[in-house]
């Protein structure tokens, strides 16, 4: 939500079909009682963001590998993959791990200071079991880059280890929850990916402002 789809949905193409809340939002899932295998999850997505998705895809070869919350139902994620073959895209490549999920009796659940602390450490977590990954770019409209908060924060606990989050100069495009992957995104997110310079000319264009001030501007979803 907030890259592919609306953060609330739309609702003018999940009239009369069976739904279920992820986050806090209703998403469509199924289609009437007499074909239950019509998964519609994804249906909604915007085809400007899929198709700026499609586009660093071609552009770069990448594959896409999902963080959101989607990834914790298979319905969902089987909806997401319908929507990439639609656009001519291979299926995901795979999914982050769930750092709040129960992984058996007597673990202890990680901790992490806010929500965009768990996203970025799952990134970097599945990045660490994927070391033949040696480029990369996360997108969200969750701001997942550092903020001075987070770094007093870090400071404060003493830890060696370096802060998860990620960087919006390097391995990082934030998306504005109200519009999603534009196509100026796209372009700046494979200027990343090819691991070139990146211009203040496409950097207005991905955000209108310096990165820094549109993460300043950002709302999670």
């Amino acid at each position: 939500d907030g890259v592919l789809r609306s953060v609330h949905g739309r609702t003018d193409v999940t009239q009369n079909v069976r739904t279920m809340v992820v986050e806090g939002q209703r998403v469509a899932l199924m289609g009437d009682m007499s074909n239950t295998n019509d998964n519609l999850a994804g249906i909604d997505f915007w085809p400007q963001a899929m198709r700026a998705l499609k586009y660093i895809v071609q552009k770069t070869q990448a594959a896409v590998v999902l963080s959101s919350d989607w990834r914790k139902q298979e319905s969902l994620v089987q909806g997401i993959n319908n929507q990439m073959g639609e656009y001519g895209m291979p299926k995901l490549y795979g999914q982050t791990p769930d750092l709040s999920a129960t992984t058996g009796i007597g673990v202890v659940k990680a901790l992490h200071s806010n929500v965009r602390e768990k996203r970025a450490k799952e990134i970097r977590k599945w990045l660490r079991t994927h070391p033949k990954i040696t480029r990369y770019v996360a997108i969200d409209d969750m701001d997942l880059s550092p903020n001075r908060r987070d770094e007093l924060l870090h400071q404060q606990s003493g830890s060696a280890e370096p802060m998860p989050f990620l960087d919006m100069s390097s391995d990082f495009v934030k998306c504005n929850p109200a519009v999603g992957l534009t196509m100026d995104l796209a372009k700046l997110a494979i200027a990343l990916l090819n691991g070139g310079p990146v211009s203040d000319q496409e950097l207005d264009r991905a955000y209108g402002r310096s990165p820094q001030e549109g993460a300043s501007a950002g709302l999670d979803p």
